[in-house]
């Protein structure tokens, strides 16, 4: 099984995830600055075989990754 990391979990984000774990037997993660607020929780909650993560864990565990912020934050750093 492949895990897969959505870096985002906004409209696109979710979207995407939805598809990956409805069309496929792959783990989603949901990756997020903020893993435990109640929109990433309601993401989760309403996509089978995922799990929200801090990005950095997501990226470290993940298989494959897709990221849809403008920008990314990872270690204290700002990439765009």
């Amino acid at each position: 099984m492949v895990k897969i990391a959505i870096i985002g979990a906004g409209n696109v984000g979710s979207t995407l995830g939805k598809v990956f774990a409805t069309k496929t037997s792959h783990t989603v993660m949901y990756a997020s600055r903020h893993p435990t607020t109640a929109q990433v929780k309601q993401v989760v909650a309403q996509t089978p075989n995922s799990e929200a993560e801090s990005i950095e864990k997501a990226i470290h565990e993940a298989d494959v990754s897709f990221t849809n912020y403008k920008k990314l934050f990872l270690r204290g750093q700002d990439y765009e």
